[in-house]
């Protein structure tokens, strides 16, 4: 892990002081699209491509995203561009949807995430702290996990940002600014130990299940969520403007968020094992129309998005790390060069060089799904199965209904005949007896009638 690590550094484009200040017009509020304390944020164009650029609110916080971003990359983590040293400056992949945050409260009217893309979004949010979190020698923490540091991109696949409470630079007994926003995020053993760890992550993550699932405030909402479970009361808290949840993959969400929301650390799932091991199986049921980015070319869906190439769009044999920081198929991306391109094929910005390094990491990861694959049934097939088995069942239904009605038609038939035939017999009687009176007779006769 931590040669691919190493290898996966990539050179990043040093922007000067007039680059940035052409491209945002002298830094115009125009172009400003956010000030938190980390920084202020602009858009902008820079060489024809969309970028954000973030000026830095300290050197300190510039070093330590710097020194994180420029190492480690992942298809759900924010793309690191470059830099501009000498105002602080970070340049980053302008990603159009804002962040988890705005999309949850329906900022500017933005409409409302479907219940399908929130479930595609915690499940993306888990695999890249999994990524984080499988660092060596030291687990990389973000350590501020919240809905407003994770962004959005065109096709609502979620990007961790703001690494700025790192556990590799956050010193021991310190408290982050702006703690009344980060406080309901936050994992409650850090309030006293002053110590980041995994499981740190893990408290964040299960307090955004339960937000993304109910589109409520976080504070004391995992108290609201466990009272809605005892009560069998969930569906009145789900939140409707995501659309139908399906009840049974809603309730896992709250279930495993509540396990993740667990005062004490000892007591939260690990995030491997017990957590990612209940999402993902979540991720694998898209309506086929509203994820095509997950969709390999086969038309299988049901792969994880970073075992696709986002060129050839198939599960990758010989995963490849470019000088843009992306992993592509390496026939694809050699192709690529081949016709003559030297920008990348992501972000369309000139290539530091056309250099390859084997994702190895991720190799290893795909070859193990491909084996889990091949030992379990195709999920399609056994879809395909089970719907064979309910049509078969409704058949067998419909067959015994039918012999039940004709069971009934044959009684209800004899029934007749016989009370016919007592009709005949009483009214035989009537005939050969004259001192039977009319009106009897026209009983007798009214009785036949009806029976027939």
């Amino acid at each position: 892990m931590n040669e691919l690590r190493n290898q996966s550094t990539h050179v990043i484009l040093d922007f000067s002081c007039k680059d940035l200040d052409q491209a945002t017009e002298h830094f115009k509020n125009a172009s400003e699209v956010g000030d938190t304390e980390y920084g202020r944020t602009y858009k902008c164009m820079i060489h024809n491509t969309k970028v954000a650029i973030k000026l830095s609110s300290s050197q300190r916080l510039f070093q330590q995203e710097v020194s994180i971003l420029r190492q480690w990359r992942h298809p759900n983590i924010i793309t690191f561009i470059g830099v501009c040293s000498k105002v602080s400056a970070l340049v980053y992949e302008w990603l159009p949807n804002g962040n988890l945050e705005d999309r949850i409260i329906c900022t500017n009217n933005s409409p409302p995430l479907s219940w399908y893309n929130r479930t595609q979004i915690i499940g993306e949010i888990c695999w890249a702290l999994l990524f984080l979190h499988s660092n060596k020698p030291t687990a990389l923490v973000h350590g501020d996990l919240r809905p407003c540091n994770i962004l959005i991109d065109a096709n609502y696949r979620s990007k961790l940002c703001s690494f700025g409470m790192s556990n590799l630079f956050l010193q021991p007994g310190t408290f982050p600014p702006n703690l009344t926003a980060r406080l309901p995020y936050m994992d409650p053993e850090f309030n006293t130990t002053g110590e980041l760890t995994t499981l740190s992550d893990v408290y964040s993550l299960g307090v955004i299940i339960l937000r993304v699932l109910t589109g409520m405030p976080p504070l004391t909402l995992s108290e609201k969520v466990a009272e809605a479970l005892e009560s069998d009361s969930l569906h009145l808290l789900i939140d409707k403007s995501a659309g139908d949840w399906p009840y049974i993959e809603a309730k896992q969400l709250a279930l495993i968020g509540l396990s993740c929301t667990e005062m004490t650390r000892k007591k939260r799932p690990d995030l491997l094992n017990e957590v990612w091991i209940v999402i993902e199986p979540l991720t694998r049921k898209p309506p086929a129309a509203t994820w095509p980015y997950l969709q390999s070319a086969s038309g299988d869906s049901s792969v994880p998005a970073a075992f696709i190439c986002p060129i050839s769009m198939e599960i990758m044999k010989d995963p490849q790390v470019a000088s843009d920081g992306f992993t592509y198929e390496a026939e694809a991306i050699r192709c690529w060069f081949d016709r003559g391109n030297s920008r990348s094929p992501m972000t369309n910005l000139a290539l530091p060089n056309l250099n390859l390094v084997p994702n190895r990491v991720l190799r290893s990861f795909i070859h193990e799904y491909l084996q889990q694959q091949q030992q379990q049934p195709n999920p399609a097939y056994q879809e395909h199965n089970m719907k064979r088995a309910v049509t078969y069942e409704e058949v067998r239904k419909v067959h015994i209904l039918e012999e039940e009605i004709v069971t009934l038609k044959h009684q209800a038939d004899t029934y007749l005949v016989q009370k016919e035939k007592a009709v005949t017999d009483r009214l035989a009687a009537t005939i050969f007896k004259p001192c039977l009176c009319n009106e009897a007779y026209d009983q007798v006769k009214h009785e036949r009638d009806n029976a027939v």
